[in-house]
């Protein structure tokens, strides 16, 4: 989710330098170009997103819907919930959620270390 949302957050800075280069390129009488252009990147993105991103295990599981999110865990790569391992379905949603719970640990972690400090000026800012 992390990297997801940084990648997003790029791709809007580089998405508005882009439209102001065109819309400057393009001068005053085309305005329509530029923002049919910036309409048509919106648009696929969205597909995108729609086609790509996956719902949350853990809303899937809170929500009982543990077959589904199994099947995201799975095509994610999380963590191996397959029939064999499990003995009920409610082991496999208890092992979902301690994979799901120790991933998020890790992720707030790693972050942790590799956080700078703040600066006070910033702060006060």
């Amino acid at each position: 989710r992390g990297r997801f949302l940084e990648f997003n957050e790029l791709c809007v800075c580089f998405g508005c330098l882009g439209a102001y280069g065109v819309a400057y390129g393009l001068g005053d009488e085309h305005w329509r170009t530029s923002i049919g252009l910036t309409t048509v990147v919106a648009a696929l993105q969205f597909v995108l997103i729609l086609a790509l991103l996956h719902e949350s295990p853990h809303w899937l599981t809170m929500h009982s819907h543990a077959r589904r999110a199994a099947r995201v865990r799975s095509a994610l790569g999380l963590v191996d919930i397959s029939r064999e391992s499990c003995s009920t379905s409610d082991d496999c949603i208890n092992r979902a959620e301690l994979a799901d719970d120790d991933a998020n640990l890790a992720e707030s972690v790693r972050d942790d270390a590799t956080a700078k400090p703040t600066s006070p000026l910033l702060c006060a800012g």
